[in-house]
């Protein structure tokens, strides 16, 4: 499961050029943070960890992942 996340991430970045990938707690330490600092084709990535946060996309075409 590991590996497909990673070669999804991978696919994601190598077909979005101008994408960024907003990195959970290191860039923001709040996930609605991280999705409010996005625009559509950015990743949001979280870090492991228990999180305990309502989030909205805000319309926003994002992808919200985990790295396990």
């Amino acid at each position: 499961m590991k590996k497909a996340v990673v070669l999804f991430i991978l696919i994601c970045w190598f077909s979005t050029s101008d994408a960024l990938i907003i990195r959970i707690p290191q860039d923001y330490d709040i996930i609605q943070d991280g999705i409010n600092a996005s625009m559509d084709g950015d990743t949001v990535l979280v870090a492991p960890g228990d999180y305990h946060q309502f989030v909205r996309f805000l319309g926003k075409s994002i992808l919200l992942t985990s790295e396990e």
